[in-house]
């Protein structure tokens, strides 16, 4: 998604990906707008389930791990700019809205 042209899979280093030209406008209606705002949903409702059912120490743990977890996914699967604005409102639900 996000490429145009003659789009061929190719694998590198273990890593699959799509060679061809890029085209985010595409990646960014289709993919991007739509999975920043379910991540917001549902880092959302997971900061507001949290801080009902846990104490400071259990809530700043369980944001440890979906931080670890967000960024390893991030570095696999999506794109650099993606990955930003993805952290950037995890941080955002997770800690700054919560504090």
């Amino acid at each position: 998604m996000g490429k145009t042209g003659e789009c061929l899979p190719a694998r590198e280093n273990n890593r699959f990906f799509w060679k061809g030209d890029v085209n985010l406008a595409y990646y960014e209606s289709a993919f991007e707008t739509p999975y920043l705002e379910l991540t917001l949903e549902y880092f959302h409702n997971n900061a507001v389930q949290w801080n009902k059912t846990s104490d400071c120490f259990e809530y700043l743990n369980l944001a440890n791990k979906a931080f670890l977890k967000e960024e390893e996914n991030a570095e696999f699967w999506l794109q650099p700019t993606t990955k930003d604005k993805m952290m950037a409102i995890t941080v955002k639900e997770l800690v700054t809205d919560m504090a």
